[in-house]
């Protein structure tokens, strides 16, 4: 439950500016995402949360910036077909999203 709020908070600017001021939240949704792999849903929400960050101006540098972070977007980005090949798609698309919208714009 959590996790959804997060994504929805996420989805608006304002929420995204929340979600930042968070100390270490982008150790926690990776945190998150590597203990639960096998979890699809959990999964999906924590990409979404990273994908929908990745389009916030202030949040660009602190992504770039985090192993953490760039280490879950290339995880999925990698992701080979897993048993949840639907979450997997929709993880690998977060994903490439997320590193468009990440070098979109910068130089």
């Amino acid at each position: 439950a959590l996790l959804d709020f997060l994504v929805a908070m996420s989805r608006v600017p304002l929420g995204q500016t929340a979600v930042l001021k968070v100390p270490s939240a982008f150790v926690t949704i990776s945190a998150t995402r590597g203990a639960l792999l096998n979890n699809s849903q959990v999964r999906k929400r924590c990409s979404l949360l990273l994908h929908n960050l990745c389009f916030c101006a202030e949040a660009k540098a602190h992504i770039l910036a985090s192993d953490d972070a760039m280490r879950a977007i290339i995880g999925d980005l990698d992701a080979a077909s897993s048993a949840h090949v639907a979450a997997s798609a929709h993880c690998r698309a977060h994903a490439a999203n997320s590193l468009w919208s990440l070098v979109y714009n910068n130089q």
